[in-house]
């Protein structure tokens, strides 16, 4: 059989699961591209070292090199930051290669399907876990129901990536970053779109609308909050009368309550640091002139308007992250938002070999011509093991899946693709099915 050379771009935590899937394949021949060749090389797979080619490439200033790369290859997966996929795809337009990314379809790379239609290339995105296998799972719920005469009314989706339940306590946010907590941070000041009860709503922040969960009893109650702009469901799956559309975020209930106090407190703000040790920040922030204990948990209360016993909790937990230690410095970041993320990483981390745990899951209310009414919901709780993390599964695997299939020639579409028509999603369902990952379907009469 011919090789088949794939070029991956990147070198982060999904890139071992991609390609250790892809490396099964004897006839594929994988080069590795990174900034730094020392990380890549962490990602190669040592049995098969020598079908993996390792070079560094900086995809910012070298265009020749990113041009000749592509060229030498049969099809690029992009998994590096998604500022730079509509810069690859133009590329692999001009190369006529395909593409394989794991990020939400962008404006720009929108405007790109007709040139990829007519140049006979797929640009795939969103083929993660959310978004990818969350696609996998919605679409197939709505089509039974199509087919069924009926109509989905109400739509809310959940994601998110955790500790296991049993380490869930093990710091007072119960999350922990495998990666830098900065875009986490970020998050949390996001405008939120969504339809709720036939009304569409916009919240400044995605933390003014979280909400107490309790969708699984096999596991403790989460936060949800809404991601940025739900309302674009409504024309991609075609559900215009659906009275609830909205997709979110899921951590474990208390999250969100404590990061809206560590947000107001000032902690997340691109504002320099008044000091170079966090106690003295922390104090500054409230306005605590006294360095006394008990004066500054006043002044907490007083600042977020909290009571007595709510502040002393949250002086607990600003202990915890060092907030309130003379001793731990501030460093050499230039503003309190890259500080406080650098501290989180430090005190919120998983330890050596720790599992995590990716739970998704999506609740459909629809209508039947004869007046019936149900609750269709899609369950994935998938967990991390001594190989690979939950996320580096979910996100990496069905990357791999439908890069092998399009290597296959087995996928027929062009142009820019997601997860959302059902001859693409049956065949990567399948593929996952090989890997384990499965969705649970559940039908509730009403």
């Amino acid at each position: 059989m011919a090789d088949k050379r794939i070029l991956l771009l990147g070198s982060g935590y999904v890139t071992t699961t991609v390609v250790e899937y892809l490396t099964r394949r004897p006839e594929n021949i994988l080069t590795l591209a990174n900034r730094t060749v020392e990380n890549a090389e962490k990602r190669s797979n040592d049995g098969v070292k020598d079908r993996i080619k390792v070079v560094q490439l900086d995809l910012e200033n070298d265009d020749a090199k990113l041009e000749q790369l592509v060229r030498e290859n049969d099809i690029v997966i992009s998994l590096v930051p998604y500022l730079y996929h509509v810069k690859v795809a133009k590329v692999c337009l001009q190369e006529k290669k395909h593409l394989v990314t794991t990020s939400y379809i962008s404006p720009a790379m929108r405007e790109l399907h007709q040139q990829a239609v007519a140049a006979d290339v797929i640009l795939m995105n969103e083929i993660g876990v959310d978004p990818g296998i969350d696609h996998l799972a919605a679409v197939k719920i709505i089509d039974d129901v199509r087919k069924e005469g009926g109509e989905i009314t109400s739509f809310y989706s959940w994601c998110g990536g955790l500790p296991v339940p049993d380490r869930m306590d093990d710091n007072p946010l119960k999350y922990k970053f495998s990666w830098s907590p900065k875009g986490v941070l970020m998050a949390s000041r996001n405008v939120a779109k969504f339809i709720e009860d036939g009304k569409t709503v916009t919240v400044d922040s995605v933390l003014d609308s979280s909400r107490k969960l309790k969708l699984s009893d096999k596991y403790p109650a989460f936060d949800g909050y809404p991601n940025r702009d739900s309302t674009q469901y409504v024309e991609e799956y075609n559900i215009p009368k659906s009275r609830n559309v909205l997709r979110g975020t899921l951590r474990y209930n208390g999250f969100c309550s404590l990061l809206k106090k560590l947000l107001l407190l000032g902690l997340i703000e691109n504002s320099p640091a008044s000091s170079d040790n966090w106690r003295q920040v922390t104090k500054n922030l409230v306005g605590a002139q006294s360095d006394d204990d008990s004066d500054i948990k006043a002044k907490i209360a007083k600042k977020l308007n909290l009571k007595s016993e709510e502040a002393e909790q949250l002086f607990k937990d600003l202990t915890f992250f060092g907030l309130l230690n003379a001793e731990e410095k501030v460093g050499k970041n230039n503003n309190l938002l890259d500080a406080f993320a650098t501290l989180l990483q430090k005190k919120c981390y998983y330890d050596a070999d720790e599992p995590d745990f990716v739970f998704l899951q999506h609740i459909f209310e629809a209508e039947f011509p004869n007046g019936s009414k149900q609750t269709r919901k899609a369950t994935l709780a998938l967990f991390g093991d001594d190989k690979f993390s939950a996320m580096a599964k979910g996100t990496g695997l069905p990357c791999a899946v439908v890069t092998q299939l399009i290597l296959d020639n087995k996928v027929s579409r062009r142009g820019v693709v997601g997860p959302m028509h059902s001859d693409l999603n049956d065949l990567i369902t399948e593929g996952l099915k090989g890997e384990k990952i499965e969705v649970e379907f559940e039908t509730i009469n009403q």
